[in-house]
């Protein structure tokens, strides 16, 4: 009879090289997301928004998953722990309605003040604009699955790399790096691909 042996994984914090297998993956995985979007079709708006709003989801997701099965480090020193459920409803909620506020925001900001700058929501708008079911996948995937996956990098991985340089490093570092990332590389800059 075979049984199996658990194997060990250290819940030592992740190191900083993590951090760039991590960024390396996501980036990866954000243009193979970009190139299934543009192999869609201009012609299919809608499908576009909808697959376009999982992107983030599946980069960030694409990042953790790489650290974790190269790094050997356990899911705890990823992050990742138990949490009682009424916390991940609250969560879940106070992000939702924190995209939801952010969407009225900017198309306020845009009609008070005629900013005509690219919109940066303009997937959703699109699925928002096709009615409740195409607006509910890509809000799953945009305003829910999204900041999990990129949470699961940007405060699992690299936080946790940074914080044996401090909090303010593990906090500070980890948020600049969220910042650059979204600016260099957000889906409206890779857009030409499937424009």
């Amino acid at each position: 009879m075979y049984t199996s042996t658990p194997v060990f994984r250290p819940s030592k914090p992740p190191t900083l090289s993590a951090i760039a297998v991590g960024l390396a993956a996501f980036h990866i995985a954000l243009l193979w997301a970009a190139l299934v979007v543009g192999s869609v079709g201009s012609d299919r708006a809608v499908l576009q928004s909808i697959l376009a709003s999982y992107g983030g989801a599946v980069a960030g997701l694409s990042g953790f998953a790489t650290v974790y099965l190269t790094s050997g480090r356990s899911l705890a020193a990823l992050g990742l722990r138990r949490v009682p459920a009424p916390w991940l409803f609250l969560a879940v909620g106070l992000g939702a309605g924190g995209f939801g506020a952010s969407i009225l925001i900017q198309d306020l900001y845009r009609n008070v003040f005629g900013f005509s700058e690219a919109d940066t929501q303009a997937v959703l708008h699109v699925a928002m604009q096709s009615g409740i079911f195409p607006f509910a996948l890509a809000f799953v995937g945009g305003a829910i699955l999204t900041p999990i996956g990129e949470d699961f990098l940007f405060r699992g991985v690299i936080a946790n790399a940074l914080n044996k340089y401090g909090l303010w490093a593990g906090v500070g570092l980890s948020a600049l790096i969220f910042g650059i990332v979204h600016q260099l590389d957000s889906f409206s800059c890779l857009q030409p691909l499937w424009a």
